[in-house]
C-alpha cells in the first residue's frame, strides 16, 4: 500500500490506509457485507460478500451494483440477504469440491 497510493476516483473514495483498515475491520465485525456507495464512480452503488474456500481462504465474491437512483431503500435488507445467501451457497459448494482440496 505504501508503494501504491490509494487513488481517489470520487470525493467518497477511501484514500488513507488507516481509513481503509477501519472500514475492513467494520466489515469483518459486522456481517461480512461490503458496500461501495459512490466510492469508485459517482452515482453507482455495490453490495458484496466473499466466497470462502476451506480453511477460510477467500476464492472471490458475489456482488450486485447499479445506479444509486435505482437503489430502493425499502429493499436494501433484501439485497443484502440475497448477496449473503448467494455467497454462502457458493461457499458450501466449494467445501465439497475435490478441486479445492489441498489448495
Amino acid at each position: 500500500m505504501r508503494l501504491h497510493p490509494l487513488t481517489p476516483y470520487t470525493g467518497k473514495t477511501i484514500t488513507s490506509l488507516q481509513e481503509l483498515e477501519r472500514t475492513l475491520e467494520k466489515i469483518r465485525q459486522a456481517s461480512g457485507i461490503a458496500w461501495d456507495l459512490e466510492e469508485t464512480q459517482k452515482g453507482i452503488f455495490c453490495i458484496g460478500a466473499p466466497i470462502f474456500l476451506p480453511q477460510e481462504r477467500i476464492l472471490g465474491a458475489v456482488a450486485i451494483g447499479g445506479p444509486l437512483f435505482l437503489l430502493e431503500e425499502n429493499k436494501i435488507d433484501f439485497y443484502i440477504e440475497e448477496v449473503r445467501t448467494t455467497a454462502q451457497w457458493f461457499t458450501e459448494q466449494c467445501k465439497g469440491a475435490s478441486f479445492f482440496e489441498g489448495r
